[in-house]
């Protein structure tokens, strides 16, 4: 990293107003430095919308190159597409964009070479991307290919007006049949890569809420199906961790097995009103293989 610019604050505005009118770029792309933490005022990483003080110093940092983006020449399942959006059932194994040294094969890189038009935000490698699932994490997931879809569903994700219902496979087994969860979910010091689950609420933490109901139990694995009320970084994977039983083979998480090669993790359903038409639609996937095959391996020995 290198620094880009330093200049002392001399409006009271937000941090991203600041930089759109100081380097003249569009408010989604200094809202991308911010949230990658290529900017810092006093020192330190301030969100989006943190009002610097005036003569407060901000440092703006950029990387050598970003990612680019490559066409893979694949292609991914499509569950539902119009002119407004698209609902795909991303395979595990692929990163949704390109990141730092992942960028081969994406699914953003896969619906370009199929000639789908994403919304033109996000550019140059996360274009019509409103929500994402980890690179292992199988399932349901929506792109956005017009702008004014995307601020829609944005919106929505943001007022948790979406269902979204995911099926994990355990290494070990709830004490509870159902329940749900509410807490904090902030960095992990001792990891910086990783999450974890506090009680107390600070600047840096979010808001998790999580419910979460065990379907089927195999000795120390079972089936469980997770609702999600919001939508933080690795939230299911953290949350099963705090409650006791790691996804299976969530090496960040838990531990890896000989049972699968993957987090066993698989985003099973999205419901959620039509941004355009206002119609409720409710699109699911199929559990893979891989899933599949390990839960029926389990029923056998059971």
């Amino acid at each position: 990293m290198q620094i880009e610019a330093s200049f002392k604050v001399s409006m009271h505005e937000r941090l991203d107003k600041i930089l759109q009118d100081r380097f003249g770029k569009p408010r989604n792309q200094v809202q991308h430095w911010i949230k990658n933490g290529w900017v810092a005022v006093s020192g330190k990483k301030r969100d989006k919308a943190y009002m610097p003080l005036l003569n407060e110093t901000i440092e703006v940092y950029v990387p050598d190159r970003e990612p680019d983006l490559i066409i893979s020449h694949k292609t991914v399942k499509i569950l539902y597409e119009d002119t407004s959006l698209i609902v795909i059932d991303k395979p595990s194994g692929v990163s949704v964009h390109p990141g730092a040294g992942d960028s081969s094969d994406t699914i953003v890189g896969r619906l370009i070479w199929m000639g789908i038009s994403l919304a033109p935000i996000g550019l140059p490698v996360r274009p019509g991307v409103v929500q994402r699932l980890d690179k292992e994490t199988s399932g349901v997931m929506m792109l956005a290919k017009t702008e004014a879809s995307y601020h829609k569903l944005r919106h929505m994700i943001s007022n948790h007006l979406f269902e979204r219902l995911y099926i994990g496979i355990t290494d070990g087994v709830s004490k509870e049949a159902a329940g749900k969860i509410t807490g904090y979910i902030a960095r992990d010091p001792a990891n910086r890569i990783r999450f974890k689950m506090i009680e107390n609420k600070t600047a840096s933490s979010k808001l998790s809420v999580t419910y979460y109901k065990m379907i089927e139990s195999f000795g120390n694995y079972a089936i469980m199906k997770y609702r999600l009320e919001t939508g933080r970084t690795h939230q299911i994977r953290v949350v099963s961790r705090a409650l006791g039983f790691p996804i299976l083979s969530d090496k960040l998480y838990g531990k890896r097995s000989g049972l699968i090669e993957r987090q066993a993790l698989h985003s099973a359903s999205l419901k959620f009103m039509h941004p355009d038409t206002g119609k409720m639609l409710k699109i699911c996937a199929n559990l893979p293989d891989d899933m599949s095959s390990v839960l029926n391996s389990l029923r056998r020995k059971r």
